[in-house]
């Protein structure tokens, strides 16, 4: 009898020492680490990207390990009302095999029993490969490799089999199916969060939390809301200039860019806008404005960044577009037609 008892005692040592052996395996297969939304990430190598313009004893891991944002263990950030607070999450992974399953969220900023009424926004970051360094500034190139480039929604992802309200099913893993970065080891997130003009000051926490096969870590975010707002009106008046990028697409479509801009005090300049241009039977030209001004009014306006066009909250409400490049003397790029279509320069 004390046989037995002594060799189920051994067994039961044994299965305990094996299932933990095994949960430290699992948790050394992937981690986890923040870095500023000031740098970027190789995803192939976790090399800071910008880190040879920082001084060398701020090398690249010591970076992702730890910065001026991240512990180690949590993120730490200021920000005012009003005002747009960003980071990134890097997800590494450690093993020969993939990642499948991943989950990733980040719960609401409370700051004891009072939640900010703006939940975080959380991105995939999808990169792109430079293969040629850029000419004409060597200097100032940071050379070849992958390179984080597009943001993509999550809330525009779904996970899973079943495509439910017209969503992308796009189940995250790592190495990423559809980006195909080669020898890609980690993924990375980037989460914005908009403090709202009505937030009281002092310190809110929250934490991003990633869940991967039944294990989860987890990064606490704190942030500090000063006593003080951003105006409202966007006072830089920058720009991004893309031929063609938002006048070719639905109003819908185009509306959510506006708005997206508005919130992080950008504005799109797309000088393709055009007046329906009518020849006359007696050969003079006239140039038909109606559409163009039911089409652009609400930006011109600052009705399209109000709650009647769903602009809930951000800077710049009712606020008008703060640039805006007229469809006159406009060439077009690469040999083709411009508008009006009067030739070449």
């Amino acid at each position: 009898m004390m046989v037995k008892s002594i060799v189920f005692a051994l067994l039961l040592v044994s299965g305990l020492f094996k299932n933990n052996l095994s949960a430290q395996l699992k948790k050394q297969l992937w981690s986890i680490g923040a870095i500023p939304s000031s740098v970027r990430i190789d995803p192939t190598t976790n090399k800071i990207i910008e880190d040879r313009f920082y001084i060398k004893r701020a090398g690249a891991q010591s970076l992702l390990a730890k910065n001026w944002i991240y512990d180690g263990s949590s993120v730490k950030l200021f920000g005012a009302k009003g005002e747009y607070i960003s980071f990134q999450v890097v997800l590494t992974n450690h093993s020969a095999g993939s990642l499948k399953g991943i989950d990733i969220h980040m719960t609401s900023l409370k700051k004891n029993n009072t939640e900010l009424n703006i939940k975080p926004e959380l991105f995939l970051e999808w990169s792109v490969e430079v293969k040629t360094p850029s000419t004409g500034y060597p200097r100032a190139s940071l050379g070849k490799g992958w390179y984080p480039d597009a943001l993509i929604p999550l809330k525009y992802l779904q996970q899973g089999t079943m495509n439910r309200n017209n969503n992308w099913v796009y189940p995250l893993q790592l190495p990423d199916f559809n980006n195909r970065v080669d020898k890609q080891i980690s993924q990375i997130f980037w989460i914005d969060q908009y403090i709202p003009l009505e937030a009281a000051p002092g310190r809110y926490s929250g934490e991003v939390i990633i869940a991967i096969g039944g294990v989860s870590k987890k990064i606490t975010v704190q942030v500090n809301v000063w006593d003080f707002a951003i105006p409202n009106e966007n006072n830089f008046k920058a720009s991004l200039q893309h031929e063609g990028f938002v006048s070719q697409m639905t109003e819908k479509e185009e509306l959510e860019i506006y708005q997206l801009m508005k919130r992080n005090r950008v504005c799109i300049m797309d000088p393709t806008y055009e007046p329906k241009l009518i020849v006359l039977p007696t050969g003079k030209l006239s140039v038909e404005w109606t559409a163009f001004d039911a089409r652009l009014k609400k930006y011109f306006s600052g009705d399209a960044f109000t709650r009647a066009f769903g602009y809930e909250y951000g800077p710049g409400y009712a606020e008008p577009i703060e640039t805006f490049l007229l469809p006159f003397d406009v060439y077009g790029k690469h040999e083709t037609r411009g508008w009006p279509d009067i030739g070449k320069p």
